[in-house]
């Protein structure tokens, strides 16, 4: 979860991010704003969603998206995201509807402090989770790229140790932050030597 317009900003405000894809050949995005202090989206309180398709598919990472967020005077929020390379957008005004009372907003900031703890260890372990599997993803497309330059018996190990972490991770997304850093340590182990003498190879020529 990305924070772009801190509590206490002055109003109308208006504040750009950029996005991109998950997964690869990714089509449509669903883009969920909640209002909010907490670590985790479930946490706070949900104002509404952006849905943008149209996306030209392309490897994860490669599709650039800015959503603007706009809020006037009125506290209403008028979201747009737009794809830059197809050109596609979508607005979305999600207004005060359901918003917290004072309330339910002071009780919020004091429970920031009591679940801080807590949800900077559950950020800690998916960050090595997610750090683990862009790895795995980075390692195989490179590979993949310099191909003919990989020794088969290199290619072959390489390739096994990650299908295998990746198969370990699709089965352990709840596992403990020191499994995570012990399966990337590993991995490293096998798949650095074949990457780094690939480099060395394109360096010398």
């Amino acid at each position: 979860m990305n924070v772009i317009i801190r509590r206490g900003t002055a109003l109308p405000i208006k504040v750009s991010s950029n996005f991109t894809t998950s997964t690869d050949n990714q089509t449509a995005v669903t883009i969920q704003v909640f209002e909010g202090e907490r670590a985790w989206a479930k946490d706070n309180n949900f104002l509404g969603q952006v849905e943008l398709s149209g996306i030209d598919p392309a490897p994860k990472g490669i599709p650039q998206i800015t959503v603007n967020f706009q809020v006037d005077y009125n506290g209403i929020l008028y979201v747009t995201a737009q794809d830059k390379n197809s050109a596609k957008g979508n607005l979305t005004v999600l207004t005060n509807k359901g918003r917290p009372t004072a309330d339910d907003i002071h009780r919020m900031i004091l429970e920031i402090d009591v679940f801080k703890m807590v949800e900077e260890k559950q950020r800690q372990r998916l960050l090595l989770m997610n750090k683990l599997e862009t790895y795995i993803f980075d390692v195989k497309r490179f590979i993949e790229i310099h191909d003919d330059q990989v020794r088969v018996e290199d290619r072959t190990r390489a390739k096994k140790a990650c299908e295998k972490v990746l198969i370990w991770l699709e089965s352990n997304r709840h596992a403990p932050k020191e499994d995570f850093q012990q399966k990337l340590v590993s991995l490293k182990a096998i798949c650095s030597p074949v990457i780094s003498q690939l480099i060395g190879c394109s360096s010398s020529s």
